[in-house]
């Protein structure tokens, strides 16, 4: 072994000959040309003895002198994209290489970092994001489609659910009240409003009610406001009644009854006795039986009340009772005239209040003006209840001038009283009332029914108000009127007049026939004009104005059926205007007629209204003009039975004149059961 070593140690030490062609100018000792010490072509210093393509000694097979295998020449120690954090994803697509919760897998949530690398921090997708809703009025309740948000957005509220987004007094929370809307937002309309009002059963039709109320924002049929009727089936007994006497009746409600001062015939034997030894103020009670003489109160306010059947008339050819001076009450009487007689007469500056009275047999010798009642100048007669009915008479030589007269300024009323199936032949007569100007007429509740008036060579009317009227709930009804002239009145002035019901009534006249001739001012609202028969030489229609300064306001009204014969008067309808009066319509409908629904002759303005099954709806004396309204069957519950209220579905529901309302708050419908009056809780006739 020694030898070997020896010439290892030599060949070392000897230098490498340069190779033929190649002149070896570096300072090592090899024989390449290069700065390392290694016998190889490359700069590297490793002596390498691998087989691949490059001349040097080291593993990889690229020529480059570091050791791993890509192609660059820098001795690097990277690898490329790298997971740091160890989430699964190369920091190539990983947002934060050093957080494993984020990464494009990973779920986005609200804490403000872009957890799932999209480039949004929090976005809509994240799954703990909140649903925001759109509240435009600011209420704090939202509506539509949610938006899904981390943070609240402007303009958006966390709670849906409002029905009216431009209103910030309708949402969920809102209180709901009496107004149409449904504030609360929970479909319903006024339900349990915070103002609903309360509403007591009225069985016995007094205005007051008992028993639990039920809460309403309308009117329930048969119900009212008022509470505290302590017997509720007698319409006589509630708290704003007076206390009367005679009687074991609590009629005011306050606990206690009141007897009177003076009896008849107990105390006196007659009631004009009674009358002279009583004292102001006093009540005389009147019990059953006839009581035939002249009652003459002078000087006193006294009331005189019957007790059972009371009954009152006359034999000495008089009247039956007179009220001379003061303020007298006559109360739960028959007044009657014995078929010769008048009843009342009203002196001047005295007042007489009738309540409960029937009466009968009227009639009269010589002086027949006002068989029931003659008011002087400056007198007051107020009436409550009076019935008139089933009187026969022929007038025809008497010189006949109405039940009712009134001379001078005064003022009559009658409430809740009924003239019905009377039959009666006039010479020339009103056979209700005929007020002369600067008196005042009311008429409340008062039905005129089925009467037949007869006048061969007169003028025939129910009405004649020279100085305007106030109507209301006034029906008249099945009324047979003939003569020269005949018409249901004559309302000049200025009349007020709502819910008139007008029905099956017929004018029959030689010369003019109407319905209600208006040279007046009439204002009139809710009214019915259905199956009337006018028939004269000219046939006028159901209203005719007849002069220059006559005025008609119509709202919500019903015109049904009115025949109109023919006349010489070429535009006769059922609503007629001449002589340059003036007409405004609303809320209207005009339907089935073989006349035109209006006839024009004057100024005339119709809106919102309904015109159908006519054989033309506007006329004048040129002939037909263009109707602009609707014009449909307005689908009433009853045309045949006159009843007018509307079907569900009415094309003329909520078709009424824009700005008014029903009675339940929505927009007003057209016709009599439209608008603020409509809605007509019982028949007019009926005061039971």
């Amino acid at each position: 072994m020694r030898p070997i070593l020896i010439l290892l140690t030599l060949a070392a030490c000897k230098k490498d000959p340069t190779p033929t062609g190649e002149s070896d100018t570096d300072t090592d000792t090899d024989s390449d040309a290069d700065a390392d010490t290694d016998a190889d072509a490359d700069a590297d210093t490793d002596a390498d003895t691998d087989a691949d393509a490059d001349t040097d000694a080291d593993a990889d097979t690229d020529a480059d002198a570091d050791t791993d295998a890509d192609a660059d020449t820098d001795a690097d120690t990277d690898t490329g994209p790298v997971d740091d954090d160890e989430d699964g994803y190369l920091s190539d697509v990983d947002c934060d290489d050093g957080n494993p919760d984020v990464n494009p897998g990973a779920i986005e949530i609200c804490n403000g970092t872009d957890d799932d690398c999209d480039g949004q921090v929090d976005g809509a997708t994240a799954t703990d994001a909140l649903p925001w809703f759109s509240d435009g009025d600011l209420d704090g309740y939202g509506a539509g489609l949610p938006i899904l948000a981390c943070v609240q957005p402007p303009g958006t509220s966390d709670t849906d659910g409002d029905c009216d987004d431009g209103d910030e007094d309708v949402n969920p929370g809102a209180l709901e009240t009496c107004n149409g809307i449904d504030d609360d937002c929970d479909v319903d309309i006024d339900e349990d409003a915070s103002d609903a009002r309360s509403w007591y059963a009225d069985n016995d039709r007094d205005g007051y009610g008992d028993g639990t109320p039920i809460l309403s924002c309308t009117q329930i049929p048969y119900r009212v406001t008022q509470a505290g009727d302590c017997d509720d089936s007698d319409r006589d007994a509630n708290p704003g009644r007076r206390e009367t006497a005679c009687n074991t009746v609590d009629e005011d409600c306050d606990g206690s009854t009141e007897t009177g001062d003076i009896e008849v015939p107990t105390d006196y034997a007659t009631i004009a006795a009674a009358v002279t030894a009583a004292n102001d103020g006093d009540t005389i009670c009147v019990g059953d039986g006839d009581y035939g003489e002249l009652v003459v109160v002078t000087g006193k306010d006294l009331t005189i009340r019957g007790t059972g059947l009371t009954r009152m008339h006359t034999g000495n050819g008089s009247r039956i009772y007179s009220a001379a001076t003061g303020t007298q009450r006559l109360e739960n009487v028959i007044l009657d005239g014995n078929g010769t007689v008048p009843l009342l007469q009203v002196s001047p500056s005295a007042t007489l209040l009738l309540s409960e009275v029937i009466v009968r047999n009227l009639g009269c010798s010589t002086f027949c003006v006002g068989l029931i009642a003659y008011q002087y100048p400056a007198s007051t007669l107020e009436i409550d209840r009076l019935t008139m009915e089933g009187d026969t008479r022929d007038f025809t030589t008497s010189g006949y001038q109405g039940l009712f007269h009134m001379q001078g300024a005064n003022a009559l009323t009658i409430r809740e009283s009924s003239f019905d199936g009377n039959t009666w032949t006039l010479p020339n007569a009103t056979f209700l009332i005929s007020t002369p100007a600067d008196s005042t007429l009311t008429l409340d509740r008062v039905s005129i029914t089925s009467n037949t008036l007869t006048s061969p060579s007169g003028t025939v009317r129910l009405l004649a108000a020279a100085n305007g009227a106030t109507l209301d709930h006034v029906s008249i009804e099945s009324n047979t009127l003939s003569g020269q002239d005949a018409d249901l009145g004559w309302l000049n002035g200025a009349v007020d007049a709502s819910h008139l019901r007008v029905a099956r009534n017929t004018m029959t006249a030689t010369n003019d026939a109407a319905g209600f001739r208006v040279p007046g001012a009439l204002d009139l609202s809710n009214a019915i004009f259905a199956q009337n028969v006018v028939d004269g030489a000219a046939s006028r229609g159901m209203l005719w104005l007849t002069g220059g300064g006559a005025v008609l306001t119509l709202d919500h009204a019903d015109f049904a059926d009115n025949t109109v014969g023919l006349t010489s008067v070429p535009w006769a309808t059922d609503l007629l205007i001449l002589q340059n009066a003036e007409a405004t319509v609303r809320s209207t409908s005009f339907v089935g007629s073989g006349a035109p629904a209006i006839g024009q002759h004057g100024t005339f303005t119709v809106s919102s209204s309904n015109a159908w099954d006519h054989v033309a709806t506007i006329a004048d004396s040129t002939g037909p003009l263009t109707w602009t309204g609707l014009s449909v069957d307005p689908a009433w519950v009853s045309r045949t039975a006159r009843d007018f209220r509307l079907t569900t579905g009415s094309p003329v529901e909520d078709a009424g004149e824009p700005g008014t309302l029903d009675l339940d708050g929505t927009p007003a419908a057209i016709g009599a059961n439209g608008g603020p009056g409509g809605e007509w809780l019982r028949p007019v006739s009926s005061f039971q």
